[in-house]
């Protein structure tokens, strides 16, 4: 993979992507798995499209999660691309007890989501 240039970076997907899980990060992805709950670390990078393929085995994913323009997409291989339009946003306050029972809430609603840990609360993600 290259740096991108500034003409790239405009056509460039933001992948999240997974960090070895001693790396703790401030960002996390939950999803139902064939296994069950599943979860990453992640970091967003910019790539451009060529790059998924590569970035799929290199990290050893089922399938890839970037957004573009607006919109999330969900990267099997060329030809199975789920598209979501619409995002929400759910906060949390860090000082209040149950968040165990808020992320088991959002996962058998949604499927899953993304969870920034703030100063103050944490914010989850998620694309419909």
């Amino acid at each position: 993979m290259e740096t991108l240039n500034g003409q790239d970076l405009i056509n460039s997907l933001k992948v999240y992507l997974p960090t070895d899980k001693k790396t703790k990060t401030k960002v996390r992805g939950f999803w139902k798995g064939g296994q069950g709950l599943c979860y990453d670390y992640i970091r967003k990078v910019r790539v451009k499209k060529e790059d998924l393929r590569y970035l799929k085995k290199h990290y050893k994913q089922e399938c890839l999660f970037y957004t573009r323009r607006g919109r999330a997409y969900t990267w099997y291989n060329p030809n199975k691309v789920e598209e979501l339009h619409n995002y929400r946003y759910f906060t949390y306050n860090r000082q209040t007890r149950g968040l165990k029972g808020f992320l088991k809430n959002l996962l058998a609603n949604f499927g899953g989501f993304t969870i920034y840990i703030r100063e103050g609360n944490y914010l989850a993600e998620v694309w419909l």
